[in-house]
């Protein structure tokens, strides 16, 4: 799996050795510079190397929403290890966080039981069905 903790960056040389750097993460492109008279040559390698940042952090993101989900085999909820937590733990809420505003509430099932922690593809349920979709049937509203 690609490493998405590490923002790419490039940074290009102008004729007049002045330089343009470029950054990429999670699909957005971030260009920063102090002036704007770049040579054809500048531009044509910044948008060669804007071209492959934007792809590798495509393909990261793309890496990690197929990663496999954890459950609990015995009751089929979600199941995570959290920081500051021992175990695995069940959760309601998304097993990928992407934009920031996602939110996971932790509980303990109604019997009490500890998580038996299986892994399922993303968007598949223990029986096969697809998941809900965009939190329907959430009580995290």
């Amino acid at each position: 799996m690609a490493d998405t903790s590490v923002t790419p960056e490039v940074t290009v040389e102008g004729a007049d050795g002045t330089s343009i750097s470029l950054s990429g993460e999670h699909g957005h492109l971030v260009l920063e510079t102090s002036w704007a008279n770049l040579d054809a040559g500048a531009w044509e390698r910044l948008k060669a190397e804007g071209d492959r940042l934007l792809a590798l952090a495509q393909q990261a993101e793309a890496e990690y929403m197929a990663d496999p989900e954890g459950y609990c085999t015995a009751c089929g909820e979600n199941a995570g290890w959290f920081i500051g937590y021992d175990g695995p733990r069940h959760f309601r809420g998304p097993h990928k966080l992407v934009t920031g505003a996602e939110r996971r509430e932790l509980f303990t099932p109604e019997d009490g039981h500890a998580p038996q922690v299986a892994w399922r593809q993303p968007g598949v349920l223990p029986d096969g069905d697809a998941a809900p979709v965009d939190g329907e049937g959430s009580d995290l509203d």
